[in-house]
């Protein structure tokens, strides 16, 4: 699902995410450079500019196609229903529009393992309804279920 296709429909390219400067910025102002994860993290070109801004980001992604092409040597590929991580190894668990991709039951188990490795949380929920792409999401809910769910820490 989540492979070259899918990463040029979306960005253009998996190396291609202007956003990642001004991104990496703004975590770092709103939480330090303590050490984070970002879920969904695609080839890694967040946690490299976190990196490179001074802060201590690791990344996981499920798509063998993104750590195929990863820019980052602190990214792995791992399904965030599972986290491989340590209860509350982090300062911040993070990501950007990646929960829209699971049913209901792997959205829960997403939320139960970002609240376990992580004390703090910052996701980004893409409330699009329907993506022209046949590997758009599978499941999407109202603002307010995502409000009871996810509570970002500022």
């Amino acid at each position: 699902m989540f492979d070259k296709r899918f990463y040029d429909f979306i960005y253009g390219s998996i190396h291609h995410h202007e956003y990642a400067e001004n991104r990496a910025a703004e975590l770092i102002k709103m939480y330090g450079t303590g050490p984070s994860l970002e879920i969904g993290c695609g080839c890694g070109i967040l946690v490299d500019e976190l990196r490179r801004q001074g802060a201590e980001a690791y990344g996981i992604d499920i798509s063998e196609y993104a750590m195929s092409e990863a820019c980052s040597e602190f990214v792995a590929q791992a399904d965030a229903r599972e986290i491989p991580f340590p209860d509350g190894r982090f300062d911040l668990v993070h990501s950007w529009a990646v929960f829209g991709y699971n049913d209901e039951k792997g959205t829960r188990q997403m939320i139960d393992e970002v609240n376990r490795v992580g004390r703090k949380q910052y996701h980004t929920i893409d409330f699009q309804q329907k993506m022209p792409y046949s590997h758009g999401y599978v499941f999407m809910k109202p603002r307010d279920w995502w409000d009871e769910r996810i509570g970002n820490d500022a």
